[in-house]
């Protein structure tokens, strides 16, 4: 294992609360349902379809709702923090050899930003797409890009989407329960492994043969 990918949204940057706060503003626009404070964890445990329904957004209009989520997440996503922890293991990762990148639906330019200002320096990859339901094709073009082998590269997520598109791609993934999705959510997708803390991602890829 010589290449580690990581999900950024949820993953890296907590990014939960602003997202929910700019659906509210949008579903006020659009006279979709709130999202409550005390929602949030069952909201968690839901897969999209799911949480669209219990909203009242058809998922035909779900991929411009996302860009409209988007347009106003770039305007903010500088003032959001860092995941506790995880830019310290992104940096033990680097120091024990891994090459590290980033596959996300958000913004390149807004990632860049990101890493820039939180003086996150070892990711040196970063690919990106729009389409919210297909992710297995940005692994594919981050692997093909990049020459990777399937075999020597680890996915990290904090969504059941990243493991459905990790099996598709055929590559493992190690999902965080910290993000978006609920770990009772994750482990219905059956990952090789779930964390709770950044530093369990550095004790399983130390465990790893390089």
């Amino acid at each position: 294992m010589k290449h580690i990918i990581f999900d950024f949204d949820g993953t890296i940057v907590q990014s939960k609360n602003l997202t929910i706060d700019i659906y509210n503003e949008l579903a006020a626009k659009h006279n979709y349902k709130l999202i409550k404070k005390e929602e949030i964890a069952y909201l968690s445990s839901l897969s999209i379809p799911q949480r669209s329904k219990y909203l009242k957004v058809p998922l035909w209009k779900l991929p411009r709702l996302v860009n409209e989520v988007r347009k106003k997440y770039k305007q903010r996503i500088l003032k959001v923090p860092t995941v506790n922890g995880v830019p310290e293991v992104i940096k033990e990762l680097h120091k024990l050899g891994y090459q590290l990148g980033i596959i996300s639906t958000n913004d390149k330019k807004n990632i860049i930003q990101y890493l820039s200002k939180h003086r996150i320096k070892h990711i040196s990859k970063v690919i990106c797409s729009t389409n919210v339901f297909g992710k297995h094709r940005l692994i594919y073009k981050y692997l093909n890009h990049f020459k990777i082998k399937k075999e020597n590269v680890i996915y990290i997520g904090d969504e059941i989407r990243d493991i459905e598109a990790c099996k598709k791609a055929k590559i493992k993934i190690i999902c965080v329960s910290w993000g978006f999705d609920a770990r009772r959510l994750l482990e219905q997708g059956k990952p090789e492994y779930i964390v709770d803390h950044p530093q369990q991602i550095k004790e399983i890829m130390i465990k790893q043969t390089i």
